[in-house]
């Protein structure tokens, strides 16, 4: 078996454009994260290669086939854990009779948007420490919890799914402060890098432009024009740095405030997509149903209880 997985891995893989996924939670929640039990029955079994637009936490608490990270096929084995950041390549395909759980994890539930220009390169802090291993070529290196580590992490992991599943008084709070420990034992776990992350000032202003400016009609040549260069060249630095281009970045800052507004005012929806720097109503109810499956009215009925505006 051990051998076969081995083969496996060597063998060279045809190059195949990876699947841009982003995150469409199973349901309205308040809390940008949540917790899927994974196996061969999961949907992002059947992606293929695909990169994520948010975090992504893979535990695997019983053996299978393989999991491809960057191209690589990895056997699987109890107790491996993956930290995936925004844009790594990954494949679950043939991951067999493996199972476990999957976390997926916005930025904004990790305090990041509000201070986006601290996510490229992320900084060492413990939220974040463990999304930042990866071995010469650049991939991302797996924690191997042992039976101890791996009873813990599960009865964490448990609580989190049946507080979004139950979604009691409270449960975004619960969720979020799981997910903390989480990730806090993760960055335990993980051995102290050998140099800090170069830090791309170009990225880190333009980031820093976008969390202040995204509420004003601000579009990618206004921030280029700010830093004295190319739109072209400014939207490869920045994907480059954090797996998403620019214009992105923008949209996912407004997105986020939106639902700020959304959950926490009795605003207008139009009140809202102004406050939040979208050229219309029309405009900004496309994008919050991309990413939620919902309007603005049904995403704000759902979570707060509200009757939906007509």
């Amino acid at each position: 078996m051990i051998d076969d997985v081995m083969a496996e891995r060597r063998r060279p893989v045809a190059v195949r454009p990876a699947r841009r996924v982003p995150y469409a939670p199973e349901r309205p929640l308040l809390v940008r994260a949540e917790v899927q039990p994974l196996d061969r029955s999961h949907p992002a079994v059947g992606y293929g290669p695909h990169a994520h637009d948010f975090f992504e936490i893979v535990v695997f608490t019983a053996p299978g086939g393989v999991h491809r990270v960057q191209g690589i096929a990895e056997p699987v084995r109890r107790g491996d854990v993956w930290l995936l950041a925004p844009g790594v390549h990954h494949d679950l395909a043939g991951i067999g009779a493996a199972r476990g759980w999957v976390v997926v994890a916005g930025y904004d539930v990790l305090g990041l948007p509000m201070g986006v220009r601290d996510v490229a390169p992320w900084p060492m802090s413990p939220l974040v420490r463990a999304f930042q291993q990866t071995d010469s070529a650049g991939r991302p290196r797996p924690l191997s919890l042992d039976d101890e580590e791996l009873r813990r992490w599960s009865g964490w992991l448990s609580d989190m799914a049946r507080e979004c599943a139950e979604l009691r008084p409270g449960y975004e709070e619960v969720v979020e402060a799981l997910l903390r420990i989480l990730l806090v034992d993760a960055g335990r776990l993980t051995p102290a890098p050998a140099a800090p992350p170069r830090v791309d000032t170009l990225v880190d202003r333009a980031l820093e432009l976008v969390g202040e400016r995204f509420a004003d009609r601000l579009s990618l040549s206004d921030v280029a024009s700010e830093l004295a260069v190319t739109p072209g060249h400014l939207t490869e630095v920045v994907r480059r740095q954090t797996g998403r281009p620019l214009g992105e970045w923008i949209l996912e800052r407004r997105i986020a405030q939106a639902r700020m507004l959304l959950a926490g005012t009795t605003r207008p929806i139009g009140a809202v997509s102004a406050a939040c720097g979208f050229q219309d109503v029309g405009h900004f109810s496309r994008q919050f149903r991309r990413r939620h499956g919902m309007s603005p009215s049904v995403w704000r009925a759902a979570v707060t209880g509200t009757t939906c505006e007509a």
